[in-house]
């Protein structure tokens, strides 16, 4: 049997941000996840982490996407937890519904769980927009 892969986890997770697909992002995460995200300083549980972050961000943003050839990828040696770390970029859709680029960070914390979809779910998600360069 081969070890869930990261790399699969984030792609699941971005399709289902493109997809606006709530559902199955919460397959993708534990009950009780932490995050910072990019609306809410911090959020403790699914169910803050999806009403406070994901609903408000996820329906005003389009072609979501983590850069995965970028990621950095650290699994303690007994595979009990992996830390990813990449870059992300997206378009953000404005109440008049035009657009602007967003590009930011990411970092993961996943473990293996046999009953998600890819086999790792995420505990911790840190999720922030890149610094303004001025």
């Amino acid at each position: 049997m081969t070890s869930p892969d990261p790399i699969t986890w984030l792609e699941a997770f971005a399709g289902h941000v493109r997809d606006r697909d709530l559902a199955a992002g919460r397959q993708l995460f534990a009950p009780g996840a932490t995050g910072f995200g990019t609306r809410a300083a911090r959020v403790d549980g699914l169910d803050d982490l999806v009403d406070r972050q994901w609903r408000p961000i996820w329906t005003s943003t389009r072609g979501f996407r983590f850069d995965v050839d970028d990621a950095v990828v650290a699994t303690a040696a007994d595979a009990s937890q992996t830390t990813v770390a990449t870059t992300w970029s997206s378009e953000g859709v404005a109440d008049d519904d035009t657009t602007f680029g967003r590009r930011g960070r990411a970092t993961v914390v996943l473990v293996p769980d046999p009953a998600s979809p890819v086999g790792l779910v995420a505990v911790h998600s840190h999720f922030s927009e890149d610094p303004d360069p001025s």
